[in-house]
């Protein structure tokens, strides 16, 4: 029985290291796939990476990037909690209007929140291009810019 113990206290941090690394490697796929569906201007593609409750708020925003071209989109850091529960990730974002000759640079920054019950990473912003600051991380509704 003792036996039993011991092993369980070797095992429970190896176990809580894995799921921080199956984590963090979903946060990774769902930035991927959200700077993807960013990239081709895909509304319905990037509203599934957003929390439910915002959903409808990033919609009518995203029609707003009607007028621009995203020429590049590049992570620049993904910051998560110690407990992988929240994620600060910012983006540098190159876009341009065809009616313009203008190439515009922008960092933004976006919280993405753990959802236990569909056990992915979910968007908490309310607007696609995120904040133009980073803030603390918390989870809830969000500013609608």
């Amino acid at each position: 029985m003792l036996r039993l113990i011991l092993s369980l206290f070797v095992l429970l941090p190896a176990f809580g290291g894995c799921q921080s690394a199956n984590r963090a490697a979903q946060l990774d796929e769902s930035v991927r796939g959200y700077t993807l569906a960013l990239r081709r201007s895909d509304q319905q593609v990037a509203a599934q990476f957003v929390e439910p409750r915002a959903r409808n708020d990033f919609l009518s925003s995203f029609r707003e990037l009607d007028r621009y071209h995203f020429s590049d989109i590049q992570v620049g850091f993904v910051s998560p909690t110690e407990d992988m529960e929240q994620a600060i990730v910012s983006l540098d974002i190159e876009y341009f209007s065809p009616t313009g000759m203008q190439l515009y640079q922008v960092q933004r920054f976006f919280n993405w929140t753990y959802d236990r019950d569909s056990k992915r990473w979910l968007l908490s912003e309310r607007h696609p291009l995120g904040q133009s600051q980073a803030g603390p991380l918390s989870p809830g509704p969000r500013d609608s810019r």
